[in-house]
């Protein structure tokens, strides 16, 4: 599929689809970044299914729009584009602040199944913290069983 732009609440946002499989996956990128700073990622990762790269707002080819950018937001824009492009049950890969959306993707969607964290922010408050604590005790847990 060739690149597009999606419009989000007035927001344009650029991604592109590719790949085929049983697997889908988003990559976010980090602050200030563009779709192209997971490149290599996005090529290996087509060939083992679906994956959607974009332009977070503010980013890239995206809109720049004076507000709106918060976490939740950007998670949305990004549940938004899974959902215009049948994308469900999805690895959500992370790079820095990256990491931070795709942690509230899962939490504020159901479409997440498993998250990929590339140099995090090491500085998360307690709740994030802990979450991501609980989230980590669990998959041990699950993968034990």
């Amino acid at each position: 599929m060739a690149a597009e732009n999606n419009r989000e609440e007035g927001v344009d946002l650029w991604h592109k689809v590719e790949g085929e499989g049983k697997r889908n996956f988003v990559l976010i990128h980090n602050a200030g970044g563009d779709h192209n700073f997971l490149n290599e990622q996005f090529k290996f990762l087509c060939r083992l299914g679906t994956v959607l790269t974009l332009d977070l707002r503010g980013h890239g080819q995206s809109s720049k729009p004076k507000e709106g950018y918060s976490f939740q937001n950007l998670a949305k824009d990004i549940e938004s584009l899974c959902k215009a492009n049948n994308l469900e049950k999805v690895t959500v890969v992370g790079l820095n602040i990256g990491a931070n959306i795709g942690l509230e993707l899962a939490l504020c969607s159901n479409i997440v199944a498993s998250l990929v964290f590339i140099e995090p922010p090491i500085l998360m408050n307690r709740a994030t913290s802990s979450l991501v604590k609980k989230e980590l005790k669990e998959l041990k847990k699950s993968s034990a069983d």
